[in-house]
């Protein structure tokens, strides 16, 4: 089976543009085009995405900094054109790009992209809803009562169910981590989305004891807090 990811192709050039896009196309993935960085600003908006990719763009897209940190995408390059100053071997993909390297480099990048500052979890949260002390604490309550039954979930899916059903379920819960902000938890729970949306599901299995441990560090957290006290 042919697992999908969601993919933002940002790209001026219309001819490498539609070279890249038909190949991800061909390797299953459901892939939207965007031309301008008004374009980009109203995908990561609007839909939910695992990736963008920029392909040769020669301008600068410093404008977008800002919308693609906060949305907690990775970003794939295609050429070398927009980076001149990062490790291109790392960051980058040329046109004849095979399936195997293009997954690698979305493993990579997820896990180098987990750089959080250090801070609470009750300031993470807090700041996540701009102060909103209510709405935060309902989100908190929320997830406090359903953590436990989501992982068992998932945990059971790894034995019995197949990629499309396990990946829904990790997502699930991807959007319930989220909703607490940037925690540890959530980085963990997106790398296991990418391994298993990857094919590599036994690499993610591996990652299952790690999430669950986050998950608890966060619960101990997050009861010792103001937001629950």
């Amino acid at each position: 089976m042919k697992f999908r990811f969601t993919i933002l192709l940002f790209s001026t050039n219309h001819i490498t543009g539609n070279l890249v896009f038909l190949k991800m196309k061909a390797y299953g993935h459901k892939v939207f085009q965007a031309d301008s960085t008004e374009s980009v600003k109203k995908f990561l908006q609007n839909e939910n995405l695992d990736l963008l990719v920029v392909d040769g763009i020669e301008t600068s897209i410093k404008d977008l900094h800002s919308s693609i940190s906060q949305s907690g995408l990775p970003v794939l390059y295609v050429g070398k054109e927009t980076v001149a100053n990062l490790d291109l071997a790392k960051v980058s993909i040329n046109l004849n790009f095979s399936e195997e390297e293009f997954l690698h480099k979305i493993s990579y990048l997820t896990e180098a992209g987990d750089s959080r500052a250090e801070r609470s979890v009750h300031d993470t949260v807090i700041q996540h809803y701009s102060g909103d002390l209510d709405l935060a604490q309902k989100v908190v309550q929320s997830f406090l009562g359903s953590w436990q039954s989501s992982i068992e979930e998932i945990n059971k899916s790894f034995l019995s169910d197949d990629d499309k059903v396990l990946a829904a379920k990790i997502h699930s819960f991807k959007g319930v981590l989220s909703a607490l902000g940037e925690t540890e938890a959530a980085a963990v729970v997106k790398k296991i989305e990418i391994l298993v949306k990857g094919r590599r599901r036994e690499n993610a299995h591996e990652m299952f004891a790690h999430l669950h441990e986050t998950c608890q560090s966060l619960v101990q957290e997050l009861k010792s807090s103001t937001i629950v006290n």
